[in-house]
């Protein structure tokens, strides 16, 4: 598996699975390293210790070992749970009206896992540059634009450095 090096807690994105089953370039049209937290890669060597080692094996494949689709894996493993756990209150959700008056519950989608990674990345202080790259975005604006929202409101910050100097300074000169 050689995208995949538990090692150094890190996985590649080199080639992306497309919604009609092929493999093919990844969006920015590059590969990139993606770092893992310990923890997940402690789970997937555990995962794939019983599985072939070969190089070009698949971290993520279905049921019978071939490629993993997306599709076929959102519809019967992670819906499923989704609703399950939502049904029990073990999920939140979210009543909306829609155009024609109805109200529709809305639950965790799957793209919402990755907008939460961001959400916690931003919290512990990544900055705007760091989250492109992650996300694998080509350019800065498309991260600003999407998740800029979230990021500390930069002339606070620069407002109270300022504050902190003029305060260590007092105190160093009195």
């Amino acid at each position: 598996m050689k995208h995949l090096d538990l090692l150094r807690h890190r996985a590649k994105i080199a080639v992306a699975r497309k919604t009609y089953g092929a493999d093919g370039a990844t969006k920015t049209g590059k590969a990139r390293w993606v770092d893992l937290p310990r923890q997940l890669c402690d789970e997937l060597a555990a995962l794939l210790a019983a599985r072939d080692h070969d190089p070009e094996a698949r971290v993520w494949t279905g049921e019978r070992g071939g490629p993993l689709a997306h599709k076929w894996f959102y519809t019967h493993r992670f819906k499923p749970v989704v609703e399950r756990l939502s049904a029990t209150g073990e999920l939140p959700t979210t009543d909306s009206a829609t155009a024609d008056g109805s109200v529709e519950t809305l639950t965790l989608r799957f793209h919402d896992l990755r907008h939460t990674c961001v959400a916690l990345l931003i919290a512990k202080g990544a900055q705007q540059y760091e989250v492109m790259e992650h996300l694998g975005h080509t350019n800065i604006q498309t991260t600003i634009n999407t998740y800029g929202h979230l990021f500390p409101n930069v002339r606070e910050r620069i407002r109270v450095a300022l504050e902190d100097t003029w305060e260590e300074g007092r105190r160093s000169a009195g």
